[in-house]
């Protein structure tokens, strides 16, 4: 492999990742990672395969493999994740197996192999990084937000004083509340002082959100925020949706 696709690789990867950390810089870092990087690895692929299969090292064949096909679900996974397309949790779940077992392969091919070099031990982890992308946003509390979660739950707990009893003898509002609740309790539920502890969750956003938008559809049309919906990062983003749909709902079908 050529020196500068080399350095290439690397810098990608370790400038995309630092990028994870600073809300301003994660879309940059994104690119970095879900683009620059796969056109990298394809390059390499593509320029490194023939010496790699003529070279009589074991494994070579799955080895190459294993790479493409991990990386070929995770480009999948993205574009699904991108377009709010049904089954992504599940591409997610796919494409993190197949990079578990590129990294089994891998480790097998170096231990079969003593001449293996830098750039294919870069090829067995690039999976595993770009992997890592869909785990520090989970892990990884927003700096310029430090009071978000408190935030949410005191808006939540506003609502519920106000509107009180209210909300459930109307069917439709209820039917949104009660959504909320769901997505609330499945996301962790509340710590003792009542503040929302899965807010920073993203994987049940995938799952729930096509749910938020059906109930616009259904209930409230005229909902001014509909691309909140569809752009929520987290669940506490869609919760706070789900809240506004629940105030609009009830002011025009239940007062």
């Amino acid at each position: 492999m050529h020196k500068s696709f080399r350095y290439g690789i690397l810098s990608t990867v370790l400038i995309g990742l630092l990028f994870q950390f600073q809300s301003d810089l994660k879309s940059v870092g994104l690119l970095l990672l879900f683009l620059i990087l796969p056109v990298l690895l394809v390059i390499v692929l593509s320029t490194t395969s023939t010496a790699l299969l003529t070279t009589e090292k074991k494994l070579s064949r799955p080895f190459l493999a294993t790479i493409a096909t991990t990386t070929v679900s995770l480009l999948l996974y993205v574009a699904m994740r991108i377009l709010h397309l049904p089954g992504t949790p599940e591409m997610f779940t796919i494409a993190t197996s197949l990079s578990i077992l590129t990294v089994i392969v891998g480790c097998l091919y170096v231990y079969l192999n003593t001449n293996v070099l830098g750039p294919e031990l870069i090829l067995i982890f690039l999976p595993v990084v770009m992997v890592v992308w869909h785990v520090v946003p989970l892990n990884t509390r927003s700096q310029h937000r430090p009071e978000y979660p408190e935030l949410i739950s005191n808006l939540i707990w506003s609502q519920e004083a106000v509107f009180g009893d209210a909300v459930n003898e109307c069917d439709v509002a209820k039917t949104v509340a009660d959504f909320r609740t769901k997505l609330i309790d499945h996301s962790g539920g509340r710590d003792e002082n009542g503040v929302m502890l899965g807010v920073y969750n993203t994987e049940l956003v995938e799952i729930y959100r096509q749910h938020a938008a059906d109930l616009v559809d259904s209930l409230a049309p005229s909902y001014l925020n509909r691309t909140l919906i569809a752009d929520a990062a987290n669940v506490g983003e869609l919760v706070l949706c789900l809240g506004e749909l629940t105030n609009q709902v009830f002011a025009d079908k239940c007062l």
